[in-house]
């Protein structure tokens, strides 16, 4: 487990969830951790998915083909090192992965014609639907997945082969995907116990890749200060400057003495976020992420263009691994969770090897989406 896990499981235990990581994955949680404690129920269950979508996949689109040579392909995509990799790891994106990719395949049986009956055709579509809307419950991200899955249902469903037939399936899909989407967010909100605004992590991490572009520097330490004011922080606009990484948006926080200041306890065993900002502080953020996305868009996308080569491993010096964990366990993480166990000599035999293959073709996240 990562510590994004950890966090889960141990809301999971108290029966308190917050909106840092989606509540419903927690909730899941609290059941199996009943039936089977710890870490086991959680990936017999995201393995379950993945797997049965392997299977769904391979009987809707793989079979045809030949069964022994369609299957050795597609358990040679199943074991890229970038899905094998992270499979054994508990984490809401292997969930979202295993959801994603059992929608596919249910989707893929959809045969409106004369040798399905139109009734069990509308049943796979609408299974496809609840599967791909546990999918975005578990990670709001999904919706962007989301949109070509059902695209393809719909177009299985009504199959018209013309352009019309594929613009009226992806607009289809685009709408009931967004209704899936604001769905969640009511969900999530009535079932978060503890509200964290987590999205005040992405417009502070926005904001900053926006200063690091910008020329001027009056302009610079200006949009700073709103920054700093609304975080309950002080300070000069050089530190975040030296900080800012489109890697990963903590590290504008890490600066020491701190630039921008975490709220305390903000991201220990029990995530508050931050909660502990004002209504009016958490407005002035929301308005100055929006004015400076608006008064520098090309400065803006030049930061997420730079964020998504960190996200997609194009960048050589960046591999992250959540299997293979730091040995530095958080202390308040040990008094609630308990030590960790002690490392397998296999793990160990890994950790200097893996970080070497990092950089490597085969581990490349891109690969996916060929």
């Amino acid at each position: 487990m990562c510590y994004d896990a950890v966090n889960q499981i141990l809301e999971a235990r108290e029966g308190l969830f917050s909106d840092w990581h989606p509540p419903l994955m927690a909730i899941i949680w609290r059941f199996t951790d009943n039936i089977m404690p710890g870490p086991a129920g959680m990936l017999f269950l995201q393995l379950g998915l993945v797997w049965a979508g392997a299977y769904l996949t391979f009987h809707a689109f793989f079979r045809p083909y030949g069964g022994r040579v369609a299957a050795l392909l597609l358990g040679i995509l199943l074991f890229l090192p970038p899905l094998f990799g992270i499979s054994g790891a508990i984490l809401k994106d292997m969930l979202m992965w295993g959801g994603l990719f059992t929608a596919f395949g249910i989707a893929g049986h959809i045969k409106n014609d004369n040798k399905q009956n139109p009734r069990l055709a509308f049943r796979l579509f609408a299974l496809t639907v609840l599967v791909l809307w546990l999918a975005i419950l578990i990670r709001h991200n999904a919706f962007f997945a989301t949109i070509p899955i059902l695209s393809f249902a719909i177009f299985c469903l009504y199959r018209q082969n013309s352009v019309f037939g594929l613009v009226r399936s992806a607009v289809s899909a685009a709408a009931l995907a967004l209704a899936l989407f604001v769905a969640t967010g009511a969900i999530n909100n009535r079932l978060a116990d503890r509200h964290t605004y987590p999205w005040i992590a992405n417009a502070s991490f926005d904001i900053a890749g926006v200063i690091k572009r910008l020329e001027d520097k009056g302009r610079q330490q200006a949009i700073f200060d709103q920054l700093a004011s609304s975080l309950n922080s002080t300070g000069s606009v050089e530190p975040l400057l030296k900080a800012y990484t489109p890697m990963y948006w903590r590290e504008v926080f890490r600066t020491k003495p701190p630039t921008l200041q975490l709220p305390t306890n903000s991201m220990e065993s029990q995530i508050h976020g931050f909660e502990s900002l004002s209504d009016l502080q958490r407005q002035a953020l929301h308005t100055l992420w929006i004015q400076t996305i608006l008064a520098e868009p090309v400065l803006w996308l030049r930061h997420r263009l730079a964020v998504s080569k960190y996200v997609l491993g194009l960048v050589p010096d960046n591999s992250w691994s959540p299997v293979m964990m730091a040995k530095d366990f958080p202390v308040d993480f040990e008094r609630a969770y308990g030590a960790p166990h002690k490392q397998l000599n296999c793990k160990s035999c890994l950790r200097p090897v893996c970080p070497s293959m990092l950089n490597t073709g085969f581990f490349n996240p891109g690969l996916i989406l060929f």
